[in-house]
């Protein structure tokens, strides 16, 4: 199987996937797979998967959001 240069093949794809669960940053997978660290991030976020709920009783507010209650007289 040959590619034009334009896809990344199933083998870097799998070192991706292990780099990331290693918990190594982008640059250093570029690194060891002499490529772009733009082209990296490309693959990562193109092909991540959804970590929410697609229910819909689920609030849609980050952690870090702090509910604020506003008493109107």
């Amino acid at each position: 199987m040959s590619f034009n240069g334009k896809h990344l093949s199933l083998e870097y794809r799998k070192i991706i996937e292990e780099n990331i669960n290693k918990g190594l940053r982008k640059f250093e997978t570029a690194k060891e797979l002499n490529k772009s660290q733009s082209i990296i991030g490309k693959e990562i976020k193109n092909n991540r998967k959804r970590r929410y709920s697609q229910a819909e009783d689920v609030p849609r507010k980050c952690k870090y959001y702090t509910e604020k209650i506003r008493i109107f007289s």
